[in-house]
């Protein structure tokens, strides 16, 4: 089973933390620094970008996660956020996970999931990545996560 990029991870002119200008990399929480930007679009990933496997073809599910977090808990959410990325693309049934932050909104948040099936997702939902994530920062949430679900087909 061969793994290609899914899409770019943000834009064709992503730059790193480093060579952001001062007063915008003076804004980010530490654990900001190692990730990748974009000009042209209000969001960074968080961790790795994820790869999909090219042997699902059957119609998938993809989850659209908006969060948003008490602005003191910010970093320490970031921080915990890389074992939930990392834990949820090592699943069998994920097809790609993938974490961002608005640059502007800097306590506002999208989680980008795409999963093979229903059981994928209610056995994601059970991991103990998953469900110790959320019991470690439920409370740093400022407001009820806004999650929806959509169904594709993948050519």
């Amino acid at each position: 089973m061969g793994l290609q990029l899914k899409y770019p991870l943000i834009s064709r002119e992503e730059t790193s933390a480093a060579s952001l200008p001062s007063h915008l990399r003076a804004s980010l929480p530490a654990a900001a620094h190692d990730c990748r930007f974009s000009s042209d679009y209000p969001w960074y990933i968080i961790g790795e970008a994820s790869y999909f496997r090219e042997d699902v073809t059957e119609t998938m599910v993809i989850i659209h996660a908006h969060l948003t977090v008490k602005p003191e808990h910010v970093d320490e959410f970031v921080a915990k956020s890389k074992a939930l990325v990392a834990g949820s693309q090592a699943e069998a049934g994920n097809i790609s996970y993938d974490f961002y932050r608005h640059t502007q909104k800097t306590n506002a948040f999208v989680v980008v999931e795409e999963w093979k099936d229903l059981e994928a997702i209610e056995f994601h939902n059970n991991t103990p990545h998953f469900t110790g994530f959320f019991a470690e920062v439920g409370a740093f949430f400022a407001e009820p996560a806004q999650v929806k679900r959509y169904f594709a087909e993948r050519e």
